[in-house]
């Protein structure tokens, strides 16, 4: 009686250890598609296939659209501001159930919002925003140089090994995460969401913020390489709507124990705090677990953690924002507004624009030497970069 007591006692530990060990820590392998760092995900709701942005900045919400195909009731309403202080009554309603791979989460509260339509142009049509909430009590890798969200119960059971962390805290109206982040060469730190929506950006500061700070003497308006009179972000219900804002760049951010060297920042108005964007995905893998509360950052084995520009101008979209005066570009007769045509022998027209968006800049970018090519009023204008030596230690 002892000998089988013992046995089953034995074969009930293995079974529990294989059962830890394989199946609650199994993990979801979720692929995704990339548009300026954008991450879209498909989705399954009552046997059909719909597209969501994941994005950590924002609750999960549905189209206007796909609510009413889908056949969705109100169960209510609220009055909401987005990220840029645009604000709109939103409806509430609840998805009966909604599969992401193989997980399935069954009567989720959400709201029916218009989404962006930014993506229209390159055939993505979005049916709404996946919030962190819909992944609550599981740990999320997101790696988007391979496209791929693993999900799964614990850390522990992710191939990759991490150990630096940061403590997360979360916003009062939503499960967006808020991290500390610290300002290299101050003694100054500030708690910021993490936002995968902040489409190709690395880190905006709150302009409140920014101003605080000159005035602690922390940072000096000397800092400042420009002024910007107009912004195209937008929020869940409106674009940014922006006066006056700043360019600067930072000596360097720290999270955890990465530190980012060199980052440019604008300044942006917002009732809320400041933005680490989707931009840190180009940078490194992020770990959100929302078991323990932490955030991992693990650089990739080759990423350039240091954006100091090489470039003696700034451009968006092709166009030029920013141009140092003196400086060897603008000698060429670069100047502000023009528009890059070639870089060495790539022509731009010849490029369809989504295809464009989603190119390795900083690689044509890190070349020794560069022809560009921009288009001015006053005709054809070449410059002929040539990479400055790098400085000796």
């Amino acid at each position: 009686m002892i000998k089988r007591l013992f046995v089953a006692t034995i074969v009930l530990a293995v079974v529990a250890f294989f059962y830890s060990k394989y199946v609650r820590n199994v993990t979801e392998v979720i692929p995704f598609e990339v548009m300026r760092n954008a991450i879209f995900i498909s989705a399954e709701i009552n046997g059909e296939v719909f597209t969501f942005q994941f994005d950590t900045g924002a609750p999960t919400t549905i189209s206007p659209d796909a609510a009413q195909r889908l056949g969705l009731d109100s169960i209510g309403w609220h009055h909401g501001m987005d990220y840029y202080g645009n604000t709109d009554s939103v409806t509430h309603t609840i998805i009966p159930e909604i599969t992401v791979g193989d997980i399935k989460v069954r009567n989720l509260k959400t709201s029916i919002i218009a989404p962006s339509n930014m993506y229209e142009v390159c055939n993505v049509h979005l049916d709404g925003y996946l919030g962190l909430e819909f992944f609550d009590e599981k740990v999320i890798e997101i790696d988007l140089r391979n496209k791929r969200l693993t999900i799964s119960k614990s850390l522990s059971s992710l191939e990759n090994d991490y150990s630096d962390f940061v403590e997360i805290k979360y916003t009062d109206q939503q499960k967006t995460p808020l991290i500390p982040i610290y300002y290299v060469g101050t003694n100054a730190a500030e708690l910021v969401q993490f936002d995968t929506g902040s489409g190709n950006r690395f880190f905006n500061m709150s302009k409140n913020t920014f101003e605080k700070m000159i005035d602690d003497n922390i940072f000096s308006e000397d800092i400042i390489t420009d002024t910007i009179h107009s912004f195209t972000a937008r929020g869940l219900f409106g674009s940014q709507q922006d006066m006056l804002n700043y360019s600067f760049e930072t000596e360097g951010l720290r999270v955890g124990e990465t530190i980012f060297s060199n980052v440019p920042v604008n300044t942006f108005e917002t009732e809320f705090v400041s933005n680490l964007g989707a931009g840190l995905l180009e940078k490194a893998i992020v770990v959100i677990d929302l078991v323990k509360d932490r955030f991992y950052v693990q650089p990739y084995e080759n990423a350039n953690l240091d954006f100091k520009r090489k470039l003696d101008f700034q451009m968006v979209d092709n166009q030029v924002t920013v141009i140092e005066s003196k400086s060897y570009a603008y000698l060429a007769g670069v100047r502000k507004g023009q528009i890059l045509r070639s870089v060495n022998d790539l022509h731009l027209d010849s490029i369809p624009f989504c295809e464009q968006l989603n190119m390795d800049w900083s690689e044509i970018y890190g070349q020794k030497t560069i022809k560009f090519t921009f288009e001015s009023e006053e005709g054809e204008i070449v410059y002929n970069y040539t990479a400055p030596e790098p400085e000796n230690d």
